[in-house]
C-alpha cells in the first residue's frame, strides 16, 4: 500500500508585498528549508499513518501543524497540532513527536510563525 502526505505551507508571519524583493527570496528560502525538514520526515509520517490505518482503516484528512522560529535561529519552536479533519488522538501523537526539534540550515532572518497542514490518504 502505498500511503499520500501532501505538504503545504504558510508562513502567516512574512507577507511578501511588505518584504521587498530580497525579503521574498528571503522567505521563499526559509520556506524551502521548512518543506526540506518536513520532507526528510516523510518516511517517519508514514509509519505514523500506517500505524493509524491498523486501528482505524477509513482514517483520510487533514492535520494541520503550527509552530516558530525565533529571528536569527536555526531551532524550529515547540510543533503543535492547531486543526485539521483527523480525529484519531494517536496519529496527531505520533506526527508531533516525529516532527519535535526540527532545525532550519540557516537561521530564520525574521521572527516566523508557520503552519502546514498534513494531507493523508491511502493511495
Amino acid at each position: 500500500m502505498r500511503l499520500a502526505i501532501r505538504l503545504t505551507l504558510t508562513i502567516a508571519s512574512l507577507a511578501a508585498a511588505s518584504l521587498g524583493c530580497s525579503g521574498v527570496e528571503q522567505k521563499r528560502a526559509l520556506e524551502q528549508d521548512i518543506t526540506a525538514q518536513l520532507n526528510a520526515r516523510l518516511p517517519a509520517l508514514q509509519e505514523c499513518y500506517k500505524a493509524a490505518l491498523k486501528r482505524d482503516s477509513t482514517i483520510t484528512g487533514d492535520i494541520t501543524l503550527s509552530f516558530s522560529v525565533a529571528k536569527d535561529s536555526v531551532d524550529v519552536g515547540a510543533v503543535q497540532v492547531t486543526g485539521g479533519s483527523v480525529a484519531d488522538q494517536g496519529l496527531k501523537q505520533c506526527v508531533t513527536d516525529k516532527t519535535q526539534g526540527m532545525k532550519l540550515g540557516t537561521p530564520a532572518f525574521r521572527p516566523v510563525e508557520a503552519s502546514y497542514p498534513l494531507s493523508f490518504a491511502p493511495m
